[in-house]
């Protein structure tokens, strides 16, 4: 018999009760809770010892972090990859997992989708067409070209496999400088202007830590070739957003895709919307429809291995942030 009791937070109980009626013990206790409001009470009464949690609705990061701090729950599953908002908690007494990896398919389309973009000039036909100007521009094949990804995890792997596809030399930025398949040349995170220095694109894929904010700085964007092509679409504040703006004021980018932002909504005063080289997507790069059922099978199938006695994976370490 099982002791565990399941919490799970999510705007839309109905889109989700499915997944969690199989493939678990038929013993375990499920409770939904669809509004911040009903988060405090449903705690007090039903003292999960396991929960997920997806941002939705208004259950926002606050919420979640409130779950995973309420003493009962000794599991917390965030549905989603960044766990920045969650910080800090103490290992010894809690076990957080993401969800690290489950949409790392759809992040690497947006990212082959906006480098194919930028390669051809599409950033300034978008502006050209927005001013009614007729303008041709010459461009070149993508292949042969450097790409720089600035974090190598799930998804800057992912990047990396189908960049190489197009024909990019790939090299890498992890925190761990260990070889990685479809990258040519892995540099430690002490390293990053070193890595960007000549190439065509640079796209950030790394993981907000303490560690890793603001590490795209303005030394960083200094050692760039002119003209280079940027994409962030990890967290916003992994790039110094003034450095970048500075870098855009000046053309040392050529053009940018931004996903991640260090306030969002990005406000309407930012200098970001201004560009006419920069397209901005609203945080949507794996957003794809069903991306909250795939979070939550992806916690299902885990929890069902960690109480069939199997090992948890996407174990997150504190120390590390991921």
């Amino acid at each position: 018999m099982t002791t565990e009791r399941l919490l799970v937070l999510y705007e839309d109980a109905a889109a989700l009760r499915d997944i969690f009626a199989e493939g678990l013990p038929d013993d375990l206790p499920v409770r939904f809770v669809e509004r911040r409001a009903d988060i405090a009470p449903t705690l007090a009464e039903f003292r999960p010892t396991v929960a997920l949690g997806i941002c939705s609705g208004d259950i926002d990061k606050a919420s979640l972090k409130h779950v995973l701090d309420f003493e009962s729950v000794r599991w917390f599953a965030n549905g989603g990859a960044g766990i920045d908002h969650l910080m800090p908690w103490n290992p010894a007494e809690k076990r957080v997992t993401n969800a690290a990896g489950v949409n790392a398919a759809f992040l690497g389309e947006y990212v082959a989708a906006a480098l194919q973009m930028m390669n051809v000039g599409f950033v300034g036909f978008m502006a050209d067409t927005r001013a009614k100007r007729w303008v041709e521009r010459t461009w070149t094949g993508i292949a042969g070209k450097r790409l720089c990804v600035v974090g190598l995890g799930h998804v800057g792997r992912e990047v990396a496999r189908r960049a190489s596809a197009l024909g990019l030399e790939v090299v890498g930025v992890r925190a761990n400088p260990a070889p990685t398949e479809h990258v040519s040349q892995v540099f430690g995170a002490d390293r990053v202007a070193e890595a960007v220095t000549g190439c065509d694109f640079v796209a950030v894929h790394a993981a907000l830590t303490a560690g890793s904010r603001g590490l795209v700085d303005a030394s960083v964007f200094a050692a760039m070739k002119p003209g280079v092509h940027f994409l962030n679409a990890a967290r916003g504040p992994v790039v110094d957003e003034g450095a970048l703006i500075d870098a855009l004021r000046d053309g040392r980018i050529g053009s940018a895709v931004l996903d991640v932002f260090a306030e969002e909504p990005l406000p309407e005063s930012s200098p970001l919307w201004s560009f006419d080289t920069v397209v901005v997507t609203p945080h949507i790069a794996d957003l794809v429809s069903d991306w909250y059922r795939r979070m939550a099978i992806a916690f299902r199938d885990n929890l069902a291995d960690a109480l069939a006695g199997r090992a948890a994976r996407n174990v997150v370490d504190p120390a590390r942030g991921y």
